[in-house]
């Protein structure tokens, strides 16, 4: 039987640059798996906003293996979470918590019908985008903040409606779920 051997750190990050020869691509460095998998925490984070992190983190681990159309889409949401400052490159800030809740609280009253033209999206002001598509000039923007969101309900390219910072009360979500049902 042969012996396991365990690789050196040095032998492990040379390896995580090698191109794998059955795929034929480069693997991330070990530096990027940990900000995909692991979760960051800066030393002045605020603990309720951590804990709104940490509960979105195990939301992701606990339903990666579900297969609903809704599962999906929030663990998509949660993993944005895992985003640290500067996600694009262009300095943008790390998704609020907050916004990322307030999403998931919209996401959830959702029907599959709505999920399925659903696109989940991080905004460079660190807030949540969520888009429904149905053809090229119809859409319906949802831009989820931590204290409010904004939308607007495009049915040809002419005439787009649009409804600026709405407080998140369960009428103004209600409302948001009949324009999107009338669409």
């Amino acid at each position: 039987m042969k012996e396991k051997r365990y690789r050196t750190p040095g032998e492990q990050k040379e390896m995580a640059h090698e191109p794998i020869p059955q795929y034929g691509h480069q693997p991330m460095a070990m530096s990027h798996i940990h900000m995909s998998f692991g979760v960051d925490i800066p030393k002045d984070e605020d603990p309720e906003m951590l804990q709104l992190r940490i509960i979105a983190f195990a939301e992701y681990l606990s339903t990666r293996h579900n297969t609903s159309t809704k599962d999906k889409v929030i663990r998509q949401l949660n993993k944005l979470l895992l985003l640290d400052d500067n996600w694009d490159g262009y300095g943008s800030p790390q998704i609020d918590p907050l916004a990322a809740y307030n999403a998931k609280k919209i996401i959830e009253k959702f029907n599959s019908s709505m999920l399925q033209i659903l696109r989940v999206t991080p905004t460079e002001t660190g807030s949540i985008s969520l888009r429904l598509i149905r053809k090229e000039n119809e859409s319906i923007g949802i831009n989820c903040c931590k204290d409010s969101m904004s939308y607007f309900i495009e049915k040809d390219a002419c005439n787009p409606e649009f409804y600026p910072e709405v407080p998140y009360t369960p009428e103004n979500i209600n409302e948001l779920l009949g324009r999107i049902e009338q669409w």
